[in-house]
């Protein structure tokens, strides 16, 4: 769903583009944040409180870092998101030119972009 909405949806008004930076706001942060956090907490639960322990089955492991990723991702993307909302929000309309919103759309930071701001 997420995914649909970065690359099908094209708004075509101010209004339009802040309400899609909005819902992308709401899902980052009543879906993705509270979902790393209950992955985060049931697998302390399975890891400490039952004889599986932290790497004895795979399933765990892969959920160790399932939990890391969705973090990762849910900060990253979230810093984003607050940012793009915020100036949906002030520019409207002439956010659709805005180079400085262009620049900090979801799309790039699930493309990747945003990770070579950040290499050598």
């Amino acid at each position: 769903m997420l995914c649909l909405l970065l690359f099908i949806t094209r708004p075509e008004s101010g209004d339009e583009l802040y309400m899609r930076s909005r819902i992308l706001q709401i899902v980052d942060d009543y879906f993705i944040i509270p979902g790393a956090f209950g992955a985060f907490m049931t697998g302390l639960i399975y890891s400490i409180w039952t004889n599986w322990g932290f790497f004895r089955h795979p399933w765990i492991i892969v959920k160790w870092v399932m939990i890391i990723l969705q973090t990762i991702f849910g900060i990253m993307l979230g810093s984003f998101i607050n940012d793009n909302v915020v100036i949906a929000d002030q520019l409207r309309d002439a956010a659709l030119t805005d180079p400085l919103f262009s620049s900090k759309t979801c799309g790039q930071v699930c493309c990747g972009e945003v990770f070579r701001q950040y290499s050598c």
